[in-house]
């Protein structure tokens, strides 16, 4: 008889986010790479939120909203990984268009070449 582990409900919203962009990675969706970069960032956003809410026990604020604000948290209350890998997170935040990457002017092609600009998704 196997036992079936409890998985937070915070948690469990992260994993299916990741879960997500698995999925778009094994599709032919053009820009499925982008896309999943996407819901990895935003499965990073929320682990964050998460970790210093249920983990920290801090109360999260307007502030907290704020990316940098966010990441600044965190690697205050998360020594362990070092600066490598949140050099690594930021470039990708960054490639993603950061606060901008649901504008589909920069990465969204509408089947003939061309790029559609200015509509969000």
């Amino acid at each position: 008889m196997t036992e079936e582990k409890r998985i937070s409900p915070w948690i469990a919203g992260v994993v299916d986010t990741l879960v997500g962009a698995r999925v778009i990675l094994g599709t032919n969706i053009p820009h499925r790479n982008r896309l999943a970069v996407i819901l990895m960032d935003a499965a990073l956003e929320t682990a964050c939120r998460a970790f210093l809410k249920h983990r920290k026990r801090i109360a999260l604020s307007d502030a907290h909203r704020h990316r940098d604000n966010l990441v600044k948290a965190v690697r205050g209350n998360l020594k362990e990984i070092d600066d490598v890998v949140w050099e690594s997170i930021n470039y990708y935040y960054e490639v993603i268009g950061g606060t901008s990457c649901f504008m589909t002017s920069s990465w969204v092609s509408d089947g003939s070449g061309t790029k559609q600009r200015g509509q969000t998704l």
